[in-house]
Parts: C-alpha cells; sequence; structure tokens
C-alpha cells in the first residue's frame, strides 16, 4: 500500500482533498517533522481571547439562548462559524449540551454512554466497568492487565501501536499551566447554564466546571 504524508502543502492540493473525499486517505499518514516544527504542543490562546469569545456569543445569541438545548443550537449556528478541526473554537468546544443534541438525533439515547472524564481520572476501574456493561463485554481487570502509569501506557502504546505519535500528531500524556483565576471564575458563570443542560440530558452531575 502506498503510503501519503498529510503536510501543509498537501492540505492546500485540490486533488489531493479529492483524493481524499474518494475514501482513499486510508493510507494517510501525519507528517510530525514537516507539520509540527515546534514540536508536538498545543498552544493556549493569551486570557483575553476567552473573554471576548465569549462575550460576542452571548452578545449575539441573546438570552433565548438560555432556555433550551434547542434554542443554545440555533444560537451555535448564527453566532459560531464551526469549523473542519476546531482547535481554536474554543467556546464551542465547551458547548458539550450542542453536541450531545446533535448525536442523540442519530444514535438512541439508550444506546449511548456518556463518561464523564473526571471519572476515568479518579477511579478508572468504575469508569471502564460501565463501559464494558454497556457494550456487553466480559469484565477485565485492567489494574492488574495493563497497569495504572503513563509509563505502563507507554509501554502498551510501544507494544501495540508504536507510530501513534507519528500517525496522529498527538503525546499519549501533556500539560498545561495553571489557569488563571479570572479567567476560570469568568468561563465558570459563561457555561455554567449550559452545563446544566447537558446534565439534565445525561441524567448526571459532574463535578468539573
Amino acid at each position: 500500500m502506498e503510503i501519503t504524508y498529510l503536510t501543509g502543502e498537501r492540505l492546500r492540493d485540490p486533488i489531493f482533498l479529492n483524493w481524499m473525499k474518494q475514501g482513499e486517505g486510508r493510507a494517510l499518514r501525519f507528517d510530525v517533522k514537516k507539520c509540527v516544527t515546534k514540536g508536538l504542543t498545543e498552544t493556549v490562546s493569551p486570557p483575553e481571547v476567552f473573554k471576548n469569545e465569549t462575550t460576542a456569543f452571548l452578545k449575539c445569541a441573546g438570552s433565548s439562548a438560555l432556555t433550551s438545548v434547542a434554542a443554545l443550537d440555533a444560537a451555535i449556528e448564527r453566532c459560531v462559524e464551526v469549523k473542519h478541526g476546531i482547535g481554536g473554537l474554543y467556546v464551542y468546544r465547551g458547548l458539550f449540551a450542542a453536541q450531545l443534541y446533535h448525536c442523540f438525533k442519530s444514535v438512541p439515547k439508550n444506546r449511548m454512554l456518556v463518561l464523564d472524564s473526571g471519572l476515568l481520572k479518579s477511579d478508572p476501574t468504575v469508569a471502564m466497568e460501565r463501559i464494558h456493561a454497556h457494550l456487553g463485554l466480559e469484565p477485565f481487570d485492567y489494574v492488574a492487565n495493563l497497569g495504572t502509569t503513563t509509563a505502563d501506557l507507554g509501554r502498551i502504546f510501544d507494544k501495540w501501536y508504536p507510530s501513534f505519535e507519528a500517525r496522529t500528531g498527538w503525546k499519549i500524556d501533556g500539560g498545561y499551566d495553571p489557569m488563571p483565576t479570572e479567567i476560570r471564575k469568568h468561563l465558570a458563570e459563561f457555561y455554567k447554564p449550559f452545563n446544566e443542560m447537558l446534565f439534565g440530558m445525561v441524567g448526571e452531575t459532574y463535578q468539573w466546571q
């Protein structure tokens, strides 16, 4: 199989884009050295970007966006230019209720498991038990068989998916500097009503804000 590497130049090539539309992208690989010259890191915009984006959204959406998920979805259609690749769409990335709203249009609610990422970190055993139960899989002791540390995970990737970083551009671990208190408070207030919509949809409350 011929392997094609993804670069910025190829993404501007109409012939290449048409090739991907035809389903030939299965042989596609992510060329980390050419595409990510500064290393595999995600840069975070200055704090004022978050304030400006949330303020602009509320001004455009109006108070009606707070009344229902359908109204929120309509506001997003009016006020947010959702692009392919949402890395820079900070507001949209956090409006989980609207994203789940679209999922439920295509997948029955009882067939979808929505899992709090915090549970995966605080109690991965319980999280995996819920996943197995939802999928009808036999129980499996992940701690005993696979370990719990980042080093354990690294060994698993090295064995079963050695090209993970080269093909995806992602690292299996990473971190960010602490969020400024002022920005955290601003975002918590902005997302609170939309998170409440999410909690109502999934039938449980998550601890993160």
